[in-house]
């Protein structure tokens, strides 16, 4: 007996490691690449004053779905027509942009939902638990850092290269001090930028 609960043991470790490297987020990365850049292609076109782009992960567990990750993202955009008033607040803060997109990347929605589902079979929920399990905060990581690397990716192959500028890029919390937010401002933007951002938002 103790050798089959030793061997279910070491079955289930394999599971927890294949999952981490699995190819479901290697589509989840090539598949989100897709989708942002159609989404750009689509808003440069129609607004040549384009400034702004946004990727909304959600906050960790406070979701429409009660999960630890929020299986719809959102993209946020602005320009810089929509700034009514002049003032770095107004331009950094995604919560104060005009247009939010719900729809742009949900092709995306049935694999993150797919990786969570085999996430939650691996690593089911404990009860009455007051910490944070250390599984949750990994996949948190991966999941925004996937994003994060996404977007560094479709920066340097040009594709947020304007005709007089790039634009701001963040991945952005509301009302949140998520790390991923500073995180992704630092690695996306132009030093300038970043100050700006920093001198208003830390």
């Amino acid at each position: 007996m103790a050798g089959f609960f030793s061997f279910f043991s070491c079955e289930k470790g394999s599971n927890q490691n294949h999952f981490w490297n699995s190819s479901k987020w290697k589509r989840f990365e090539s598949e989100l690449k897709v989708a942002i850049t159609n989404n750009l292609d689509s808003i440069k076109s129609k607004y040549p004053d384009f400034y702004g782009y946004s990727i909304l992960p959600g906050e960790p567990y406070n979701n429409a779905n009660g999960s630890v990750i929020d299986i719809n993202l959102v993209v946020a955009y602005n320009n810089l027509s929509d700034i009514k008033e002049d003032e770095t607040y107004y331009k950094y803060s995604v919560d104060e942009w005009q247009h939010y997109d719900t729809d742009a990347l949900e092709s995306i929605t049935p694999i993150i939902s797919d990786l969570y589902e085999e996430f939650r079979q691996l690593y089911p929920e404990k009860s009455g638990s007051l910490s944070t399990p250390k599984e949750e905060v990994k996949l948190i990581n991966k999941f925004q850092g996937t994003i994060l690397s996404v977007l560094k990716e479709l920066k340097n192959e040009g594709l947020f290269n304007l005709e007089k500028s790039s634009p701001f890029l963040v991945i952005w919390i509301s009302d949140s001090e998520s790390e991923i937010k500073f995180k992704s401002v630092k690695e996306l933007n132009a030093q300038e930028v970043i100050e700006e951002f920093k001198s208003e938002f830390y």
